[in-house]
């Protein structure tokens, strides 16, 4: 945050945001960490699924591709990131029971 300051390539009336976001970080890791239960539930509802599905619309889609490779590498079920605006030109039959949504 100082270079960008330094090399005024950081926005004046957004470097306190910044700053504020950087500071409150412990938090948000902290918060985290209390999902663990809610993480372990949802991982033993979805363990024995042959396929998954993640869909993202606009900026989300590289988050749901991003989210499928991650699954891929350390599940090594199959699993594909699709834009969400698609599936609405779909038949949602085709998706097969036991697939994560």
């Amino acid at each position: 945050m100082r270079l960008a300051k330094a090399k005024g390539t950081a926005l004046k009336f957004r470097f306190p945001r910044y700053l504020q976001e950087l500071e409150i970080i412990p938090e948000k890791v902290a918060e985290a960490l209390l999902t663990n239960d809610k993480a372990k539930e949802i991982a033993a509802k979805f363990k024995d699924a042959p396929n998954c599905l993640y869909l993202g619309r606009g900026y989300n889609f590289p988050v749901a591709l991003e989210g499928a490779l991650k699954l891929k590498e350390i599940s090594y079920i199959h699993a594909e990131g699709y834009p969400a605006a698609e599936m609405k030109h779909v038949q949602f039959g085709a998706l097969i029971a036991g697939t994560c949504r």
